[in-house]
């Protein structure tokens, strides 16, 4: 496993090198780097938030945060960018995802000439959450009760149904936090 590893992220930094004579900006042009929030752990790991638009169809309008992190290249003279990851989900948080691949052994030449950079992908994590308008106890789990009878199922599914109704029709965020062509609830 540990080889696949390294081979998918040497064929992403691979593609994701700027053509010769282009050079990169950098994340650290415009983001404010700092610690972590206290439950991402990773030794060397940067944090800062990133504002983006809600929706991208009106760039101009209501912005939400990402959280960002980075694990920044160790030899500055060799710098050739930013990579930037995403730990999978769906729902996936992955401030801590830079230095988990670091420790799995992604190679001293990709530490020392890339910026790693991990996210909280929207609603998730550390970044501007989508909670549909549930209280925290809603939110707490996608396992349903144990049904003992037909009244207990019946009831389930009316409790659920309301919260579907009354969350996904009145949140602004959720039909801008899935991936197309989901789109939220």
């Amino acid at each position: 496993m540990r080889n696949s590893i390294v081979i998918v992220l040497a064929a992403a930094v691979m593609a994701a090198l700027p053509p010769a004579g282009v050079s990169a900006a950098t994340a650290s042009d415009t983001l404010s780097w700092g610690r972590c929030p206290e439950d991402v752990t990773g030794a060397g790991l940067e944090c800062a938030t990133l504002g983006v638009p809600l929706d991208y169809r009106d760039p101009g309008g209501k912005t939400i945060e990402i959280v960002v992190s980075r694990l920044a290249g160790t030899e500055p003279d060799k710098r050739r960018g930013v990579l930037l990851t995403n730990s999978g989900g769906p729902g996936g948080a992955g401030l801590a995802f830079p230095a988990v691949l670091r420790d799995l052994g992604l190679p001293r030449s990709v530490l020392d000439s890339y910026d790693v950079i991990g996210m909280d992908p929207r609603g998730v994590g550390h970044s501007t959450p989508v909670t549909c308008g549930l209280k925290p106890e809603q939110l707490a789990s996608n396992i349903p009760k144990f049904a003992r009878n037909a009244a207990d199922v019946a009831a389930q599914a009316e409790y659920v149904a309301g919260i579907a109704e009354r969350s996904c029709s009145t949140a602004r965020r959720a039909p801008v936090a899935g991936t197309p062509p989901s789109r939220g609830c």
